[in-house]
């Protein structure tokens, strides 16, 4: 079953060894959200890419951008950042450190 992993990057696999698309992992997020009763606010978008930009943001706030680099696998710091998205309590914390 690992077999179609060897010498390959990718996280997940299909089943015929294809890469998932963004289209695939938000099907099958949505499924995931119907069959688990979670509720999402109707204003809310939930996609694969909104989780990647989430969890990218908490790493960076948490134990810093690099850290978050590595979890992207991004070859850059600078692409990185482009997915980050501070919230209200960490600008609130910020501007309380520098005062």
């Amino acid at each position: 079953m690992y077999e179609k992993y060897q010498d390959r990057d990718e996280l997940w696999l299909t089943k015929k060894g294809t890469r998932y698309s963004s289209k695939s992992c938000n099907y099958l997020l949505r499924r995931l959200i119907e069959e688990g009763n979670v509720s999402i606010p109707k204003n809310k978008d939930v996609t694969w890419y909104s989780i990647r930009h989430g969890v990218a943001t908490h790493w960076a706030n948490h134990v810093g951008p690099h850290y978050a680099k590595e979890q992207l696998r991004h070859k850059s710091v600078t692409t990185t950042m482009k997915y980050l998205h501070s919230d209200s309590e960490t600008r609130s914390s910020a501007v309380e450190q520098i005062w």
